[in-house]
């Protein structure tokens, strides 16, 4: 861009492709959809540079950095100047006494969001004139930067980075743990307009609350339940109006509010485009269940830099009551011969299998509070994070300040931990308000639920068929797997898409031995 400022002629180039190149943003445009010249996507731990000539001034003056000002705003539910700190970022790095580049450097702990910014010149940068004009106004995205070692998200492996930061297109697994198959999803993390509603998902975040990968992927696994999916497991899925959703239409036209059944989807995008363009980022689409959730949640963890991937758990527990365990209750009845014969009934707890379930993986540093000996360097991870509503959570959501009933959010919970049975509440991020007894069984978060659902033990408990109702069950035994199926033992088995191509057997939904 060419401006002059009264007799001041300043030629300014932003150098967006070149920027976009250095900081593996540049894939956004590839897809061709990306057509705002003024809009940039950086990433932390990134520097980008504006060339700027200024002509018609005083032959001894020598531009900058304090020439120019920028000012920078997050764009959230509650909007945040960040100028002050944001100036810290700029430096001049000059060709000659009136030319050079203007840098802007993100700190590797730069908060993500979306930003708007104005660049300013100074008339009279040296006195206390205060005057000054815009250059450009400039719509800058900050992601997390996984290729960067200096940063938490930080993935060392090139062929991990290309599978679960920059592939487009996945597999999901449905079915029971000898009767399954894979489905392809579309992620489209680079569509432009999917990077705007990944950044509505976390727009409750605070400016401060946005450097900590821990509090943001815990807010992806609310934000998506709470803002796009609708979740549903029962007909019927394509009309009726569901309590707090909206009046299915008949799909008559590109602006009917329609449900579909969630085996229907099998692309981010179009869920996308119905939420904001029909449903005015008002309704959550209908309907979904926890493979769609989850494909959702790779695209939002994705396309904000979070090396993210979908995993399928057969024989998964819902663990109501933290114990660790899948409660079973049973009448015992006496024979008149001897013996006794055990009949299930309804018990306290209201624990469940289900025959699969589909969450997801995002993989960064963690720290806690009681790792003292380790300077704060902490520990690279995969952590389990789950969209699907399932039980209620506390702690680690600021913007949640009610949290005597909990909110439908999961993890993240550091899977090195739930392999070895591990649990702290020691949390680096404060678990703050939570107005519970027992803090424990949400951890750092949620590792007592993730143990139960890939490890629960069988419960039983028993009770005379003769007793009154309001006689407790008394304990019986516990056993690590299915007394009555070996088969049906939790967490049977765990699938995922490898790194690499999709072979043919898995374009095949339904073929059992797709790699």
């Amino acid at each position: 861009a060419n401006i002059t400022i009264d007799d001041i002629h300043i030629k300014i180039d932003l150098q967006r492709k070149l920027n976009q190149q250095r900081c593996h943003t540049d894939m956004f445009d590839e897809r061709g959809q990306f057509a705002y010249n003024n809009t940039f996507i950086i990433r932390r731990s990134c520097a980008v540079t504006a060339f700027i000539a200024v002509t018609g001034i005083a032959e001894s003056s020598v531009v900058n950095a304090s020439w120019f000002e920028l000012e920078a705003e997050l764009q959230a539910i509650m909007n945040e100047n960040v100028s002050d700190e944001w100036s810290s970022y700029l430096s001049w790095s000059a060709i000659d006494a009136h030319s050079g580049y203007l840098t802007l450097s993100m700190p590797s702990d730069a908060a993500v969001g979306e930003y708007l910014c104005h660049l300013y010149y100074h008339h009279a940068p040296e006195s206390s004139n205060l005057e000054k004009d815009v250059l450009a106004q400039i719509r800058i995205f900050v992601l997390f930067n996984p290729y960067s070692e200096d940063t938490d998200e930080y993935v060392e492996s090139l062929v991990d980075r290309k599978e679960y930061v920059e592939n487009e297109e996945g597999l999901l697994w449905r079915g029971s743990y000898n009767n399954y198959g894979a489905m392809v999803w579309q992620y489209d993390q680079f569509f432009f307009p999917n990077l705007e509603i990944a950044m509505y998902v976390i727009r409750r975040l605070a400016y401060a609350h946005r450097r900590d990968l821990v509090l943001v992927s815990r807010q992806i696994s609310f934000g998506i339940g709470y803002d796009i999916c609708h979740g549903r497991w029962s007909e019927p899925y394509t009309e009726g109006a569901p309590a707090n959703g909206y009046a299915c239409e008949e799909a008559e036209d590109a602006d009917s509010k329609v449900c579909r059944e969630p085996w229907y989807w099998t692309g981010t995008t179009d869920m996308f485009d119905l939420f904001r363009d029909v449903l005015m980022m008002a309704d959550s689409v209908q309907y979904c269940q926890c493979w769609v959730f989850a494909a959702v949640t790779t695209t939002v963890g994705r396309a904000l830099g979070i090396a993210t991937r979908p995993v399928t758990n057969f024989q998964s527990a819902h663990d109501t009551d933290y114990n660790r365990a899948i409660d079973n209750y049973f009448e015992k009845v006496e024979k008149v011969w001897g013996g006794a014969s055990y009949y299930e009934t309804d018990g306290a707890s209201h624990d469940s299998v289900w025959n699969f379930h589909v969450w997801n993986d995002m993989f960064f540093k963690r720290r806690y509070d009681w790792d003292d000996d380790n300077d704060d360097d902490g520990v690279s991870d995969w952590n389990a994070v789950d969209a699907t509503p399932q039980e209620y959570s506390y702690g680690g959501n600021p913007y949640l300040t009610d949290y005597g009933h909990g909110y439908y959010q999961m993890g993240p919970a550091q899977l090195s931990m739930v392999k070895n049975n591990n649990n702290t509440d020691q949390c680096a991020e404060s678990l703050a308000s939570v107005n519970v007894s027992d803090a424990q069984r949400f951890g750092c978060f949620d590792q007592e639920f993730v143990i139960s659902e890939v490890n629960a033990q069988f419960n039983a408990w028993v009770r005379p068929s003769t007793a009154p109702s309001s006689e407790p069950f008394v304990f019986l035994s516990s056993w690590e797997t299915d007394p009555t199926n070996a088969d049906l033992t939790i967490g049977q088995s765990m699938s995922t898409k490898r790194p690499g191509d999709i072979s043919a057997n898995c374009l095949d939904a339904w073929i059992n031995d797709c790699d």
